[in-house]
């Protein structure tokens, strides 16, 4: 798949697009191979850009298995790439699935640290598709912690600004959420 469409080789970018390519067609140890070379041709060039890619897929890839340690080892290495060469919105939606994975291990108080901060970046940039996921996210953080009014908030800003940019999948998300934190409230 990857190879008929050239993409055998060259730098990290190819290999990240590669990596994608495997993950698709459901290869993941070959598609985590392609990572991890695409992550050491990266830091043999000094791209930090593409370095941070990698870590931030390699990241996901943690979360998606439940390893949320590795995750947040992978992940806060990815936030402070992206930081470093001031690509704010990366660095906010690494913030997220820190969030996400702090959270999965108990680290309340970084998880929302970590979305807030995301947040706050995502209102400046005015990046409303980033910014309605990531309050809804944090919505879901506190109610992991079963504060549901914590979360109501979140979830209706998440919901307003879903509906605003004609996100109905994402919309739909939120006020369900809403709609169940809500229940648990008694309302």
């Amino acid at each position: 798949c990857a190879t008929t469409l050239g993409l055998k080789a060259a730098g990290p970018e190819n290999r990240v697009v590669r990596y994608v390519l495997l993950e698709t067609f459901n290869k993941p140890q070959e598609a985590e191979s392609v990572l991890k070379q695409a992550l050491k041709l990266a830091e043999e060039q000094k791209d930090i850009y593409w370095q941070s890619v990698a870590l931030n897929n390699l990241g996901y890839r943690r979360m998606r298995e439940s390893r949320y340690d590795e995750a947040l080892t992978y992940l806060t290495r990815a936030e402070e790439g992206f930081r470093q060469i001031d690509a704010k919105l990366r660095a906010s939606n690494t913030q997220i699935n820190i969030a996400l994975s702090a959270s999965r291990l108990g680290d309340f108080d970084r998880a929302i640290a970590s979305s807030t901060s995301a947040i706050e970046i995502q209102e400046r940039e005015g990046a409303k598709p980033y910014l309605q996921a990531s309050l809804g996210s944090l919505g879901n953080i506190h109610t992991f912690q079963r504060e549901f009014a914590k979360g109501v908030p979140y979830y209706q800003r998440a919901l307003s600004i879903a509906l605003e940019i004609g996100s109905v999948p994402d919309a739909s998300i939120w006020a369900g959420n809403l709609a169940s934190s809500m229940a648990s409230l008694g309302n």
